[in-house]
């Protein structure tokens, strides 16, 4: 009786699933044998891609670079102080548009001008109107749609500030030949363009 309650039916730890308590040495481990560290995380990042284009990619930087330097934060507040500038980036730019537009534009078309939404431009011609800077004009193809164009105010003041930028342009280009200056204009069109063609 006794051997039947206590011998080879009652089995070993490892047989019924129960753990070695805290202390003993695990059976299943080799003698003088070390438990090895986990493995670090694999945080070898990936090789980037080659460009395809070296010298499109180099383009698409420097363009990059461009928009931000000439119409960045810090250069927007130079503009503000020098050429007395009382609007933002993206009511600088709305007005720009309007002004070098041929005849007074939809909002739809301004929009679309802006590559923007036009609730969004919607918010800065109500505003730019309230300043005015803008006006609004019955369109002759339909009067129930308002055109908008730029007040005198308001092409003053984009007079001043493309004065003052390209006063900047010609001092940072002052050793550039006329041909390279021309090469570039056309190339940077032709970019703006393919973008609002999209």
């Amino acid at each position: 009786m006794d051997q039947d309650e206590g011998g080879a039916g009652a089995g070993t730890g490892a047989e019924s699933g129960v753990q070695p308590e805290s202390g003993q040495r695990n059976p299943e481990r080799k003698e003088g044998e070390r438990q090895r560290p986990p493995e670090p995380p694999d945080t070898e990042q990936p090789e980037p891609h080659p460009d395809p284009d070296p010298a499109a990619a180099e383009l698409y930087r420097s363009l990059a670079d461009l928009a931000y330097a000439m119409a960045g934060p810090r250069a927007h507040t130079r503009l503000r102080t020098e050429a007395e500038v009382p609007v933002d980036r993206a009511s600088l730019a709305l007005l720009r548009t309007l002004a070098s537009a041929p005849a007074p534009m939809r909002m739809g078309e301004l929009a679309q001008a802006l590559m923007v939404r036009a609730s969004h431009v919607s918010r800065e011609v109500r505003r730019l109107g309230q300043q005015g800077l803008v006006t609004f004009l019955t369109d002759p193809r339909d009067h129930r749609v308002r055109q908008i164009t730029v007040t005198e105010d308001g092409r003053n003041l984009v007079d001043r500030a493309q004065a003052t930028g390209r006063r900047w342009l010609a001092e940072a280009l002052h050793d550039c030949a006329p041909e390279e200056l021309d090469t570039t204009a056309r190339v940077i069109r032709r970019v703006i363009d393919a973008y609002r063609s999209e």
